[in-house]
Formats: C-alpha cells, sequence, structure tokens
C-alpha cells in the first residue's frame, strides 16, 4: 500500500555535527507535525531504531564508527524506510551522494554550512521531508538497466556465440519482456510485436470518479501499442526525425561538422524518486536518441556531478545544461540546480538557456518553465515525460505541452516513488498514456517518429 502522510513524521538526524543536529531539529520543529530525534553516528542511530521506528532519516554520509553509506545500505537490506542523504557541494562528498541514491535513498539536500544564518531553506527542508516521508521505498535493485530488444547495455558483454538473445534484465518492479510471448505488466497488456495480434488499446486509468482523461494515443501504425519488447533502430536504420542540415562551410555547402539540432525535442521533469528512473530510461536510449533536456529537482552543486555520472553509464551524451547548448541528437542536457532551464529556437537549432528568476511552482528548476518553453519553441515535434515526485511542478507546462500538439506520458503509480507530479498532471488532462517506468523509453522512442511527422510542410520553419 502506498504511504499517506503521517499526522506526526517521525524524522531520525544522523550527524556527527552537534551544531547541524541542532539546526536541523529547529527547522523542522518550527511547524507542527513533526518530531525529531537525533543521533550523533549509525552506532547510536540503530539503538534509537529499535525503539522508535522513524518514518524518515536525514542521513551525513561521513561519520565516525560507521560511515552514512554502510549504514544506508544496511538500512535498504533489513527495514528500508525513507533516507534523505545530507551531503557538502565539494567531492568527495557530491560522488558519495550519488552512490548513496544509487544505494537507495530518496533524495539528497545539502548539508548545512557554517556560519547558520542563510545555511538552509526552511521551506525546501520540509518538502523534502514531508515528500520521503510519503515515499515508496524497497530494497534497492541490484541490476537497473533495462534493455530494450536490439540494443547492448552500456558496457555490457557481447551476446553469446551463436546469436544467442540477450536475457531480459529485471527492474525490481516490472521483469522487461523478450520478444517471445506477450505479457501484462499490472493494467497493461503488452502484445507482441505482430500485426495479427489486438493492441490490447486501453483508456488512461481516472484517479477519481469524477476525473476523466483521454484515450491512450498510439501512433505507431501497424505495429500495433508501443512495448518494450519490440526492436528500436540503431545504427543505419536511425529514427526518422525530418531534420534539415544546416550550411556550415563557405557558399552553403555543408561541411558535416556541424551537429545537426533533431527536430523532436524529449522533455523529461521529476523529483522525489527521479534520480533512479531517469537512469533507467537514459540507460535505455540509444546513441542517436532525440535530443533530450531534463528538469530534476536537485539543490545546486549535486547536478553536474549526477550529468556526470550519468554520462558514464549511458550511450548518449549527459551533461549538465549551460547557456546556448544546442539540443541535438544524442544528447541529454540536465539543468542546474539553481537555474530555471528554458529552450529556445535560433534557426533551425534548439538551444538552451538559463534564467535565475524566482521559483515557480516553489522550484528552481522547475518543470513548468521548462515545459512550458518546449511548448512554444518545439510545438508538436516533442514527447514530454513527467516523473515520479510530489507536489503538482510539471502538470501546467505538460498540460500546455498537450495543447501545443506534443505527445505526452506519464510514470503510473505502481512505479513511482511518490505518485505527486504524475498524478497531478492526469488530473489537469495534461497526459496521452500513462506508462510503468520500464516501458518509458520504449514509449518515448515509439511516439518520435509520429511526433516530427506532424506537421511535415513547416519541417524548415526557423
Amino acid at each position: 500500500m502506498r504511504p499517506s502522510l503521517p499526522a506526526v513524521i517521525e524524522v531520525l538526524v544522523v550527524d556527527d555535527s552537534a551544531v547541524v543536529r541542532q539546526l536541523l531539529t529547529t527547522l523542522l520543529t518550527s511547524e507542527s507535525g513533526i518530531h525529531v530525534t537525533t543521533a550523533s553516528d549509525p552506532v547510536v542511530a540503530m539503538a534509537k531504531m529499535r525503539r522508535r521506528r522513524p518514518h524518515v532519516i536525514l542521513l551525513d554520509l561521513e561519520m565516525p564508527r560507521m560511515d552514512g553509506l554502510t549504514f544506508l545500505r544496511q538500512i535498504m537490506a533489513t527495514d528500508p524506510l525513507p533516507v534523505v542523504v545530507c551531503s557538502g557541494f565539494a567531492e568527495p562528498g557530491t560522488g558519495l551522494a550519488m552512490r548513496a541514491l544509487s544505494a537507495g535513498a530518496v533524495d539528497i539536500m545539502p548539508k548545512p554550512r557554517l556560519p547558520v544564518a542563510g545555511a538552509v531553506d526552511p521551506t525546501a527542508l520540509l518538502d523534502v521531508v514531508r515528500a520521503a516521508a510519503m515515499a515508496r521505498v524497497g530494497p534497492p535493485r541490484i541490476q537497473r538497466t533495462i534493455t530494450l530488444p536490439g540494443l547492448m547495455p552500456a558496457k555490457a558483454a557481447p551476446p553469446p556465440a551463436g546469436g544467442a538473445p540477450v536475457p531480459a534484465r529485471t527492474t525490481g518492479v516490472h521483469r522487461v519482456p523478450t520478444p517471445a510471448p506477450a505479457r501484462t505488466t499490472g493494467v497493461h497488456r503488452v502484445p507482441t510485436p505482430a500485426p495479427a495480434r489486438t493492441t490490447g488499446v486501453h483508456r488512461v486509468p481516472t484517479p477519481a470518479p469524477a476525473r476523466t482523461t483521454s484515450v491512450q494515443r498510439v501512433p505507431t501504425g501497424a505495429q500495433g501499442v508501443p512495448t518494450a519488447a519490440q526492436r528500436v533502430p540503431t545504427g543505419p536504420h536511425r529514427i526518422t526525425t525530418g531534420v534539415h542540415r544546416v550550411p556550415t562551410g563557405t557558399n552553403g555547402v555543408t561541411t558535416g561538422v556541424h551537429r545537426v539540432t533533431t527536430e523532436a525535442i524529449v522533455a523529461i521533469g521529476a523529483s522525489t524518486g527521479g534520480t533512479e528512473a531517469l537512469r533507467d530510461i537514459l540507460r535505455a536510449m540509444p546513441a542517436d536518441a532525440p535530443g533530450i533536456v531534463i528538469v530534476q529537482h536537485m539543490p545546486a552543486g549535486f547536478t553536474a556531478a549526477f550529468a556526470e555520472h550519468l554520462n558514464g553509464i549511458c550511450r548518449i551524451e549527459v551533461r549538465e545544461a549551460a547557456p546556448g547548448d544546442r539540443v541535438i541528437r544524442g544528447r541529454a542536457l540536465i539543468a542546474r540546480g539553481d537555474r530555471h532551464l528554458l529552450v529556445k529556437r535560433h534557426g533551425f537549432d534548439v538551444v538552451c538557456e538559463l534564467s535565475d528568476a524566482a521559483p515557480v511552482s516553489r522550484h528552481r528548476p522547475s518543470v513548468d518553465v521548462l515545459f512550458r518553453s518546449i511548448a512554444e519553441a518545439v510545438g508538436p515535434r516533442a514527447v514530454g515525460v513527467i516523473l515520479t515526485g510530489m507536489g503538482a511542478d510539471g502538470a501546467e507546462g505538460l498540460l500546455a505541452m498537450k495543447q501545443a500538439g506534443a505527445s505526452t506520458i506519464a510514470q503510473d503509480e505502481s512505479t513511482s516513488v511518490v505518485f505527486g507530479m504524475p498524478k497531478e498532471a492526469i488530473d489537469r488532462g495534461a497526459v496521452d498514456v500513462v506508462l510503468p517506468l520500464p516501458r518509458i523509453a520504449a514509449g518515448i522512442l515509439q511516439r518520435v517518429p509520429a511526433v516530427t511527422g506532424s506537421r511535415p510542410a513547416e519541417a524548415g520553419r526557423s
């Protein structure tokens, strides 16, 4: 059963600094409904947890007697519960934070610095704790790679001799099917790709009787509903995007050096639990995937390390967005932790802009800001994806994308750590299709040919 927000949230702060423990206690108890217990190290924490199980742990990573990462792994192996990592900005702090996310932490926040004044934003801290208290957690998945048939996992061993198929990987929630017989995942029937099979088109489930959502759009032609089992073309059989090559040589001659902006752009927004969801999706992308722009709610100082981590395990290039970066095939750009990310069209190019404007939907970067800029600059040649997270950031922006003709996807409740942002988008009628996490990468790629062909007469419009 998915957790609901407790009447009183029990928080255990584990940090070897008495100043940090006192500061966090003061900030967290500034509002009613939160009770704080503290521990100076994991050994003391374990003794206190035996007496009272907390709803959320705020965990430092570098402590005496037992380091926080070891403690986190022990928690996830024996009694999983939501853990928010409290880490420093500088290496090795950010590297440890990335390892903690992979080990099962639901979120990260900057460790308060001295002097105390202005060290932590109280509103942001309370939001993080409330989101964590509602998070659905379990043992971390040992192998999170989603393997799409026809694609080798990053840094994977070659297939067995004789062309034997690579076995499907498990993700810990859904098993990604091989191209063999159709399987079912939850309420979604996954047909085999044979044209003779029925498509099993389904109506997007509504969270309440008063709400209705539109029928799933399946723009895939005779092959039926897109599934993770369908082959995704790579290499010479590239996804058709209708891209126009921009002349870069003398007298308008194309030199081939200038990388062409893809006409199809994927925009993804996520919050609590999104780091691991993004890792699953981006690792499943082929090297020539459409350009991707991402807002993941994350503090300043961590997004560069997060992008670097993903870049090392994905086929596509992944990096923190910088002003003027072009959104191109084979590249994913992640918003900085303290700046809004927007896209603008410059001729045939779509480029990134960063803004230090006020937070929107209580966030900077804001998913709404990115999605609205995509709706304006890219229109129907976009795919919008909203992933796990608390709150409503991204719901209105995804609706703007849908109204501009984009295809839109939401992560389903069963695979969301917090089913807040996806639910808000569904309630607003902003979502075309709801998919479990293991099917989102395939769903994105299946929709790319449809969105790029939506207005072929305007392919050259700047």
